[in-house]
């Protein structure tokens, strides 16, 4: 599908080469030009004008003012949008079609892909913007920075903020942890508050351009709001959008707010302010002293009246809504305890001693009618919650099952139970990967599954309440290690948190020594990841390793009578492979996976050594009696792969360069065993003996053959006659043969450990071959270039279209979209001295080392835009008049 998007782009771009120029005229746009379209961003309208294909504008204007007309062709109008408002000045966006101009080290390249051409043909097209605002009939340029300010202010929402019943829809809410002042609220993003109120009553109006910022609500003990801390904002005056070098700035100042006897709110001074704070402090000091125990009931919370009630004064107080249901939470505030709780007459529970109570309660009204309560109940505060579970329907209260509890709060969703005994795939993937370098298990619950428990047979874990959802179980058990995380998610919050838990005996307080699963903190947790990597981590000792080597075989050096089978018991930490590397005996070492190599060392040098996180993939060295080079592959903390080179230098093993390790690696390589052939320049085919590949250089096609790894040419031959023998130069030279065209000319390069040797050879007219110098060579090299290049190729596009076919392209006719056809030409193979022609008109003729690739013309039958891709991906563009 890349040539569709080609075409796309062409066809875009064509409305500045060939299409009919307009002029956009704002106040009166015609649709027969231009696709207009109208929506909506918040309280402002936005109108986008788009030229229609083939639509080139070469001015935009508001009649009878000018906005903008481009400098050159090089620029065309893609859309241009105006954002409107009442009371605000109109905004406009230009987005700019725009050719790429080269960079200067581009500036060769360029030349010589348009040495044939007479125009510099672009390469890309890029994209631009520009900016416009509307002041007294006139439109003016902006920057991007004034033009968002201006943007943000025109789509900004006034509104009107209720203390008594406020949304988060525009205000983002901060329950603090405080009983007197209990609420944080701060106006968010566009959002423009220019009123205050209070259950009807005003607190606070705008005169002008002053906006509300934030808010602290402070309550008396009977639950009354009676204090507001306001902070309020106006923009700067001197800001002007068509000055470059303005910007846009607010200054705050702060108002205190008291709700007085009358019920009347009145601006007071801060000192009153600070003063009726401490005052409330004081009073709920009081209370808690006189009462250390509390009593909660439900029954305003259940009807619906909440913000009636005096009763909840001494506990922080929370609404949210999550999937159709109300839920309110309720925790006691400061040190007092709740022991009781109610709801009118009906006592859901009583604390049965000093210590017990309720941490906090959560009360959820469904959206059938139907109310659930949840209790938290602990004796310390170290202890883990135990819950109790309540129903009120039909005007009666019930103690619901955890399961009965759990149904009727997730009735929509499918919860599963994870035993890790028993592990059912067919509600979770099952994979293992390694953590910090240890093996870890992981449990991932399938999509609309969620873990409602996780247990290991009869001993339980987790279990879910107040939709806590656990979504990923990640286990280690390895030796002596069993321990666990689970990954838990609280939509309510929109949070996330880990549990940790560890098998391990209570002995001595467990007589029968038995396992079982216990809460454990993150820093244990942390500390036992690190006695495991501890625990399977090994080093890899090459003095060791080549002790028993030497002990256990004959003949400990020779490649063929090493064992092919893994390493005894001794060496389970890894498994071994041996191969060969240009003839070079190599040895790679795999660190099985439950296992992490910790250090690579010679006796006590360490040569390399892991770091946290680092996960080694894989080292290998060369195999002799002493090793001199070694390399690693291995990720490190941010999983970037890394390689590490090392050699021995006068006995001392060091970290080098890759070139480094590559000029090693040429010193220690040895060349033996090479097979000799005899080569044919006539009768050159695909053979396991070399390679064979035709290059297409500033010459004509020249043919390159290499021998495959232990072969080597022995004898180059045309026919009968030997152009070429080995046995004239060394025989531990290595060869490589490279040969132009297969009838003309062919050369011979020889290399030793010090230097290289050319032969060169021509054919000549009797049609024998004969040695020649390098000047005579490259002599009658060119004249047969010349010969060579004199021809042309031509190919018609409209012959194409008519149906010509050669063996060198293939051509597909084809639509998109209800447009008119266009032709896609894809060339197999390269061709010379090839020239473009459309209606025997000539377009293109390509220069030396150019080959076209493919062509995609529309439309087909009379082509009007032309793409040509040509090799190393050079694409040109081409317009017809």
């Amino acid at each position: 599908m890349a040539f569709l998007r080609k075409l796309l782009l062409f066809l875009a771009f064509a409305s500045y080469v060939q299409g009919s120029e307009v002029e956009l005229d704002l106040s009166s746009a015609s649709t027969d030009n231009f696709d207009v379209v109208t929506f909506e961003a918040g309280p402002a309208s936005v109108t986008r004008f788009t030229p229609k294909l083939g639509v080139y504008v070469n001015r935009v204007t508001d009649s009878p003012d000018s906005v903008w007309s481009p400098l050159s062709k090089d620029f065309s109008m893609k859309s241009f949008e105006i954002h409107q408002r009442s009371g605000h000045n109109s905004i406009g966006h230009l987005a700019l079609l725009e050719k790429s101009t080269p960079s200067p080290s581009d500036s060769k390249k360029e030349e010589t892909l348009n040495q044939n051409t007479t125009e510099s043909l672009p390469e890309k097209v890029v994209f631009s913007n520009l900016y416009f605002t509307k002041r007294d009939k006139g439109w003016y340029p902006l920057t991007k920075y004034h033009f968002d300010v201006l943007k943000d202010e025109m789509e900004s929402l006034e509104s009107t903020l209720d203390l008594h019943n406020f949304s988060d829809s525009l205000f983002s809410v901060s329950h603090l942890d405080d009983r007197v002042t209990r609420e944080l609220l701060l106006a968010r993003r566009l959002s423009r508050v220019t009123r205050v109120n209070h259950n009807g009553d005003l607190v606070w109006s705008s005169g002008g351009t002053e906006l509300f910022k934030s808010a602290a609500l402070s309550y008396n003990t009977m639950n009354k709001l009676v204090l507001v801390k306001m902070t309020l904002t106006t923009p700067n005056m001197t800001y002007n959008p068509l000055d470059e070098k303005s910007t846009r700035y607010y200054v705050d100042r702060t108002l205190y707010f008291y709700r007085n006897k009358s019920f009347a709110w009145e601006t007071v001074n801060p000192t009153f302010y600070e003063e009726q704070i401490d005052r409330l402090r004081n009073e709920f000091a009081e209370f808690s002293r006189r009462f250390p125990k509390l009593t909660l009931d439900l029954l305003h919370l259940v009807n619906g009246s909440v913000s009636e009630t005096p009763i909840y004064y001494n506990f922080k107080f929370e609404k949210k809504e999550y999937r159709g249901m109300n839920v309110m939470m309720l925790s006691p505030l400061g040190d007092a305890l709740l022991t009781v709780v109610k709801s009118g007459d009906s006592l859901l529970w009583v604390s049965e001693n000093k210590k017990s109570h309720c941490r906090d309660v959560r009360l959820y009204r469904l959206s059938g009618g139907s109310t659930i309560v949840d209790l938290c109940l602990a004796s310390s505060s170290s202890d883990a919650c135990q819950y109790k579970f309540f129903g009120f329907e039909g005007g009666e209260w019930r103690a619901l099952s955890p399961e009965n509890y759990k149904h009727l709060l997730n009735n929509d969703e499918i919860s599963v139970v994870l035993d890790l005994a028993i592990s059912d795939l067919d509600f979770c993937t099952k994979s293992i990967f390694k953590v910090d370098g240890v093996p870890v298990t992981n449990f991932t619950a399938l999509d609309g599954y969620y873990f409602d428990k996780v247990k290991e047979l009869e001993f339980e874990l987790w279990n879910s309440t107040r939709f806590l959802k656990c979504k990923k179980v990640f286990h280690v058990n390895l030796n002596s290690f069993n321990f666990i995380s689970l990954l838990i998610e609280d939509p309510l919050s929109n949070t996330s948190h880990l549990l940790y838990y560890q098998k391990m005996s209570l002995a001595p307080f467990d007589t029968n020594n038995e396992l079982v699963w216990v809460p454990i903190s993150q820093a244990v947790h942390s500390s036992l990841m690190y006695s495991a990597l501890m625990k399977i981590s090994f080093d890899f000792d090459l003095a060791e390793f080549i002790t028993y080597v030497r002990s256990e075989h004959p003949f400990p050096f020779d490649l063929n009578s090493f064992p092919k089978t893994k390493l005894d018991a001794k060496y389970k930490n890894y498994t071994l492979s041996l191969f060969r590397h240009k003839d070079v005996p190599m040895v790679r070492i795999y660190p099985v996976f439950a296992s992490h190599l910790a250090n690579f060392r010679e006796g006590s040098n360490v040569i390399w050594s892991s770091k946290l996180n680092y996960k080694l993939f894989f080292l290998e060295f060369n195999y002799a009696e002493q090793p001199s080079m070694a390399m690693l592959m291995f990720s490190d903390e941010a999983d970037v792969v890394r390689v590490s080179y090392y050699s021995r230098v006068r006995g001392r093993w060091n970290k080098v360069t890759v070139d480094e390790a590559q000029d090693y690696f040429s010193a220690i390589s040895t060349v033996q065993d090479h097979k000799y052939f005899t080569l044919d320049v006539g009768k050159l085919a695909p053979s396991n003996k070399f390679t064979y590949n035709v290059e297409h250089l500033d010459s004509p096609p020249t043919a390159f053959v290499e021998p495959s790894y232990g072969y080597k040419v022995g004898k180059l031959v045309d026919g009968s006659e030997t152009i070429w023998s080995s046995a004239s130069v060394p025989t531990e030279n290595s060869t490589a043969y490279g040969k132009v065209d297969g009838t003309k000319q062919t050369r011979v390069t020889m290399s030793q450990s010090t230097h290289i040797y050319l032969n060169h050879y021509h054919k000549v007219p009797d049609g024998s071959w004969k040695g020649v110098s390098t000047e005579e060579y490259f002599r009658e090299l060119d004249k047969y270039s010349e010969e060579y290049y004199q021809g042309e190729e031509i190919v018609d596009l409209s012959d194409v279209f008519k149906g010509e076919k050669r063996v060198y392209y293939e051509f597909v006719d084809s639509s998109y979209f209800g447009l008119d056809h266009y032709g896609v030409l894809k060339f197999t193979d390269k061709v010379e001295n090839l020239s473009l022609y459309v209606n025997g008109e000539p377009l293109y003729k390509f220069p030396r080392v150019h080959y076209l690739k493919e062509v995609i013309f529309f439309p087909s039958n009379a082509p009007k835009v032309i793409s040509l891709e040509v090799q190393l991906s050079l694409l040109l563009r081409l317009a017809l008049d």
